[in-house]
């Protein structure tokens, strides 16, 4: 049985280090990294190809693409550019060392099972996290929901604040 719940900040932690430990730049690394980071819905996630990352400017494109099975909420309204860290798109440069696949509309997907783009169930199973695999916990969690933290990194307690 799954129990679908936010997944909070004292969660978050763990798994995110445990996931660039032992599986870093994986599938459902990166997946959780942007969710968390970027607050993007699933469906946004698995919309992105190549061509929507900047690297230089170092953001992401969100594009509405029905046609090619694509879609976004909120549709043309939920088209954006996401603004990404260094951290982030060092990962997803990482992540771009993968095997190019490309989907049955001759686009290059940017987050890719090695059948192509995964589908809407696929991803959600890729980001279900049992925390009582990857870190202590008094009970095991289940999430398919990771949009929000419940404490937001501020500059005292993120990674990065920490490294110095």
């Amino acid at each position: 049985m799954r129990i679908k719940e936010m997944l909070d900040y004292e969660q978050a932690e763990p798994v995110q280090i445990y996931l660039e430990r032992y599986e870093y730049a994986s599938l459902p690394h990166v997946t959780i990294a942007l969710l968390w980071h970027t607050m993007m819905r699933l469906g946004a996630t698995r919309a992105l190809d190549v061509g929507d990352y900047s690297p230089e400017e170092q953001y992401l494109t969100v594009e509405h693409r029905p046609v090619t099975g694509t879609p976004v909420k909120k549709e043309t309204q939920g088209e954006r550019h996401v603004a990404l860290s260094g951290e982030l798109c060092l990962l997803l440069d990482d992540r771009d060392q993968h095997p190019d696949v490309t989907d049955e509309y001759g686009r290059e997907l940017l987050l890719t099972t090695p059948y192509g783009r995964s589908s809407k169930s696929n991803r959600s199973d890729d980001t279900t996290i049992s925390t009582r695999d990857r870190a202590p916990s008094s009970r095991s969690v289940h999430t398919t929901a990771i949009r929000r933290p419940v404490r937001p990194p501020t500059p005292t307690n993120c990674r990065s604040a920490r490294r110095t």
